[in-house]
């Protein structure tokens, strides 16, 4: 074959070598790596993806984190009517808050409204609390005196019921209860008082 400019032929060959010779090597790394994760696998005992959601289902602190998660839910849903996104973001925060140990320290530790509380707080949402007494967690929480319950705190020798700080909101709801902006911050805190 005829060429009109002998060095471009032969860097031409010699880059198609090289492309070759990089394919090749990058064909025997893909072969190596499928081959490792088959060998994986194959150690590996399987795991039914109904058995890896059961376990979670089951999972003590994934359970609570959802039932906060769940009531913050209705709560966002109820003051932002149709603003989907805005529930959205309050959904998306308050799982973030309860990922993150540095804000609320070991969510095992707490109540249910004990978080809830705190969560509604620090996204500035302003629940029903007498509603929210009503619920079964919250009848859970004042029947076997869970420690730090919002709900023990309300109203401690008497039938649960809040007293209307501040009269009505704008929406017609309770406003929330003075103890609220008081809750102490978790033990390990960064900003706990030294002698506590």
């Amino acid at each position: 074959m005829w060429c009109p400019n002998p060095v471009e032929s032969v860097c031409s060959r010699k880059l198609t070598a090289l492309l070759q010779t990089r394919l090749l090597k990058d064909m025997d790394e893909a072969r190596a790596r499928a081959a490792f994760d088959r060998i994986r696998e194959a150690a590996m005992p399987p795991v039914a993806d109904d058995d890896a959601e059961e376990a979670r289902r089951t999972d003590p602190l994934y359970v609570h984190k959802a039932r906060v998660e769940a009531i913050v839910e209705r709560i966002a849903k109820g003051k932002a009517k149709n603003d989907e996104e805005k529930v959205d973001r309050l959904i998306r925060e308050a799982g973030e808050r309860l990922d993150d140990e540095d804000i609320y320290g070991d969510v095992l530790e707490r109540p249910v409204g004990e978080l809830v509380a705190l969560i509604c707080r620090d996204l500035g949402l302003d629940p029903d609390w007498t509603r929210l007494a009503e619920e079964a967690w919250a009848q859970e929480e004042i029947r076997i005196g869970a420690e730090r319950s919002p709900f023990l705190r309300a109203a401690p020798k008497q039938e649960l019921s809040f007293p209307l700080e501040g009269g009505r909101d704008g929406m017609g709801v309770n406003a929330p209860p003075s103890w609220i902006g008081s809750l102490e911050a978790p033990p390990h805190s960064a900003f706990a008082s030294p002698s506590g």
